[in-house]
């Protein structure tokens, strides 16, 4: 019986540890609160540096940017968002708060800038130029998927970043344009790997009473 329940415990342990290499999917992330409806969902995660991370969902129809995700998030949700609208610029973020806690832009985005990441995307074009600014030509970048756990910097600001079914966005603090990809507010893997050892051991114990 001892070896059986090793090998299951062992077997809880692997299955926990080869989930964790997996990204997240949406209902294995801590959502604060959702916003908009609609059949396709997105996930918008704030961390603000020191463990304070926190997601929010959005749902929706029809085409959508993240512009919308957050114009919406700061109407529907706890979630304040400072934004402004430029004549010439159109739409600029001016800062993200939640609990106390801050992502802030300095003028000119010096020393401090909210850094956008994201994790999937719908396909998109990406205008490509040289040292001096000319125009080299456009690349079409196919749709991918995302999973919350591996972040790029993204290339498009939230009005151009057209949104798909299944796609992270994230925010963080930029300082010195230096600035770290968004931690997804789930359980630690190592934390859920002791519980289902644990969990195991409890089997264990009753099996050889």
């Amino acid at each position: 019986m001892a070896l059986t329940s090793r090998s299951s415990m062992m077997s809880v342990f692997v299955l926990v540890l080869s989930a964790s290499c997996l990204g997240y999917t949406f209902d294995q992330v801590a959502v604060e609160q959702w916003a908009g409806s609609g059949a396709n969902e997105a996930m918008c995660v704030i961390d603000f540096g020191g463990g304070n991370n926190y997601a929010f969902g959005y749902r929706w129809d029809g085409p959508a940017t993240s512009e919308d995700m957050l114009v919406d998030l700061d109407a529907q949700t706890n979630l304040t968002i400072d934004y402004s609208y430029h004549p010439t610029y159109g739409f600029g973020l001016d800062g993200i708060s939640y609990q106390g806690h801050s992502i802030v832009v300095s003028p000119f985005w010096d020393p401090y800038y909210p850094a956008f990441w994201w994790s999937g995307h719908a396909a998109y074009d990406e205008d490509l130029y040289d040292d001096n600014w000319n125009y080299i030509g456009t690349v079409t970048h196919p749709a991918a998927a995302g999973d919350g756990e591996n972040w790029l910097y993204a290339p498009l600001g939230a009005s151009s970043r057209e949104l798909a079914d299944g796609v992270w966005d994230g925010w963080t603090q930029g300082e010195n344009w230096v600035a770290d990809p968004p931690a997804t507010p789930t359980p630690e893997p190592m934390t859920a790997a002791m519980m289902a050892v644990a969990a195991a051991f409890f089997v264990r114990r009753r099996i050889n009473r």
